[in-house]
């Protein structure tokens, strides 16, 4: 082993990741670095949806708001990263796509 990183924050709320990355042995290239960086790639919580349901033309890419869906015990909020609306008839219904918002847009 040449570098390893560690988050005993999140090990303690969510529990060991182990990721293993072989790599080409190079006198100058500072693998702590590159340990940390894919720490930081890897170490994030993703809780990604989809949803159909009957359309409004305010749920657009960047809306956040709360979702609940008794059924999957769901009560979150969420950033809308993408929609599609179509509309038969009278009846418009749009499909979502959501990742979960922690409040901080970076990533």
């Amino acid at each position: 082993m040449l570098a390893h990183a560690t988050d005993t924050a999140n090990i303690d709320r969510y529990g060991y990741l182990n990721y293993i990355e072989e790599t080409e042995i190079e006198k100058n290239k500072n693998y702590t670095t590159l340990a940390n960086s894919k720490l930081n790639e890897l170490n994030r919580v993703s809780d990604e949806l989809s949803l159909t349901m009957h359309g409004d033309y305010n749920l657009q890419k960047g809306v956040i708001g709360l979702i609940r869906v008794e059924q999957l015990d769901l009560n979150r909020r969420y950033i809308i990263k993408g929609s599609e609306h179509t509309i038969a008839g009278p009846t418009e219904k749009v499909k979502i796509s959501l990742n979960q918002f922690d409040g901080n847009f970076a990533g």
